[in-house]
């Protein structure tokens, strides 16, 4: 069995659900568990030109997703997860793969992430009622930080 197109996207109680990157505009976003990267593909050309690659790691609905753009390795998205035990997974948009999983803080699932401007560093909240926060130094799958933010009343 293979995916070979999705219609439609997450847009309830997804931060930040769509992504443009590249040259060409293309758009990431998550459609259940999986995260799209859709060409637009040239105006003159015909809509079965499209074109659609797929990230399916994830077990879970994505909840959120986050680009940083480099220039060694190309772009990096971050993507977190809503699940009893969720899980942040760091991954290369040119070859769609996995390349850190961040799992264990969290609890219910992650509502942001973001990178650092340097990309060393990676924030994420979470959707528990104390919208708990880690800081993680992501290659080294390491939590530098974690802290409580608020109470949700």
């Amino acid at each position: 069995l293979s995916l070979d197109w999705t219609h439609g996207f997450n847009s309830r109680g997804a931060k930040q659900n769509v992504l443009f990157v590249g040259s060409e505009g293309d758009a990431i976003y998550p459609v259940g568990t999986v995260c799209v990267k859709s060409s637009r593909g040239n105006r003159k050309e015909s809509c079965s030109a499209r074109s659609q690659l797929f990230f399916c790691d994830h077990t879970a609905y994505v909840s959120c997703l986050a680009l940083f753009e480099t220039d060694v390795s190309g772009h990096i998205m971050a993507t977190g997860e809503r699940a009893e035990f969720p899980t942040i997974r760091v991954w290369s948009i040119n070859e769609m793969e996995t390349l850190v999983l961040l799992r264990g803080f969290h609890k219910v699932g992650v509502s942001h992430v973001n990178f650092s401007p340097s990309g060393k560093y990676l924030v994420s909240v979470g959707m528990d009622k104390y919208h708990s926060i880690a800081v993680y130094e992501w290659r080294k799958r390491s939590i530098i930080f974690s802290s409580c933010s608020t109470i949700q009343s």
